[in-house]
């Protein structure tokens, strides 16, 4: 309800899904996964067989897995009230961090109110969100709004992008407060991706200056000089390209630019920000894509009233910004300060 599929995360580590099986169960038995999986048709046999190709974690889930395939009644009412993201983080080793806790949270406390959707019961949906204090801080009025019934279930989706809006920076900020914890970093690690306040940058070009700024590299002149130095020369359209945002540089030129300086090239937390970046750029895609979509038919159809309740949040942003940068500005300090104010419990 208010989260990326796995498959969304996957894909922004740089590694789509199927690969990432391929990697764990082998060419065979992926191929086997994806047929059953697209026809619906995967056997307990079969689910058992990917349980065994997989490496042992250490993970009771997957012994729960295993029993519920074997028949447990027990174990196949947990695994049902398992959510994607639970079951997604079943695979990793480690105890879970503070933002896969939240991730878990969100979902559990999602499942409920999506059934309750689900009947058409939004009342019941409503009152269930509120009820749960990770749903809850979710929420805005206009949120709520759009939840009275008067737009089909099946019309929900633009009150869900903004949900997701929400709650992947959300999460975003829980992950930079769990590294500040964890560093010990006296401030957020990500809010250089943030445009300050009449700064028109986007988080694409933040980073990449970031990056200049870190390699002590003064003009994209003088990177290009380097970069040809070192037997990698780039157009400076390229660079230009990166340095107003148009598009983030590849893994392949991030590493070659970072190589330049030896001790940033022993630095493990740029690809993290590499990582962030991305996912508020692709945060600002869609938002700004509903935005412009929605006012569009809305000034097109000014007499029409049901499309303005069916394009509800929209087209302003969540809690009512204008635009992407000041939504963004705003709400991840707000989203900051709830995290550092909840990681302690």
């Amino acid at each position: 309800m208010f989260l990326f599929d796995p498959s969304v995360q996957v894909k922004l580590d740089g590694m789509p899904m199927r690969s990432l099986l391929e990697e764990e169960l082998g060419s065979a038995l992926q191929k086997r996964m994806h047929r059953a999986m697209r026809k619906g048709s995967a056997t307990p046999d079969l689910i058992v067989a990917m349980l065994d190709a997989m490496r042992d974690n250490g993970n009771p889930m997957m012994e729960a897995m295993r029993a519920a395939c074997n028949g447990d009644e027990d174990a196949a009412a947990m695994m049902d009230a398992v959510g994607v993201w639970e079951t997604f983080y079943s695979g990793f080793t480690g105890p879970p961090g503070y933002r896969r806790l939240y991730r878990i949270a969100i979902e559990r406390a999602s499942r409920e109110p999506t059934e309750a959707l689900r009947r058409g019961d939004f009342d019941a949906a409503v009152n269930q969100l509120k009820s749960e204090p990770v749903t809850r801080a979710l929420l805005w009025k206009q949120a709520e709004d759009a939840l009275d019934g008067a737009t089909a279930i099946q019309h929900l989706q633009p009150l869900q992008i903004a949900g997701v809006l929400e709650a992947e920076l959300s999460s975003l900020a829980a992950f930079d407060v769990q590294l500040q914890k964890r560093e010990g970093l006296a401030s957020s690690f990500f809010s250089v991706l943030v445009p300050e306040e009449g700064v028109t940058l986007n988080p694409a070009a933040l980073f990449f200056r970031w990056v200049m700024r870190s390699a002590g590299v003064a003009s994209m002149n003088e990177l290009v000089d380097e970069l040809e130095r070192s037997g990698c020369p780039i157009h400076l359209v390229s660079l230009k390209n990166w340095h107003r945002g148009a598009r983030l540089p590849s893994v392949s030129w991030l590493k070659l630019i970072i190589s330049l300086k030896s001790e940033l090239a022993c630095r493990d937390d740029i690809g993290t920000l590499y990582w962030a970046a991305k996912l508020l750029m692709l945060l600002g895609y869609y938002g700004t894509l509903v935005a412009t979509r929605s006012s569009s038919a809305i000034q097109q159809h000014p007499q029409i009233q049901e499309i303005s309740t069916r394009l509800r949040p929209w087209p302003a942003f969540p809690h009512g910004y204008a635009n992407f940068e000041s939504w963004l500005r705003a709400r991840y300090q707000v989203w900051l300060a709830y995290h550092r104010a909840r990681i302690e419990t």
